[in-house]
């Protein structure tokens, strides 16, 4: 079923968010780690300073 932005809006808007429960946005939001590494890179460069 796919839903317009406007009715994804819409059924956020009626979630209750309380404090720091997020339980809501399980199997909703997605993240890919970069394919760099930010402590890696640092890592290397603080090493030859």
């Amino acid at each position: 079923m796919d839903r317009t932005f406007d009715e994804l809006l819409a059924e956020a808007d009626a979630v209750r968010v309380d404090g720091w429960d997020f339980s809501w946005l399980d199997g909703r939001a997605s993240e890919q780690r970069p394919s760099w590494g930010y402590q890696r890179l640092m890592s290397e460069r603080l090493g030859r300073v």
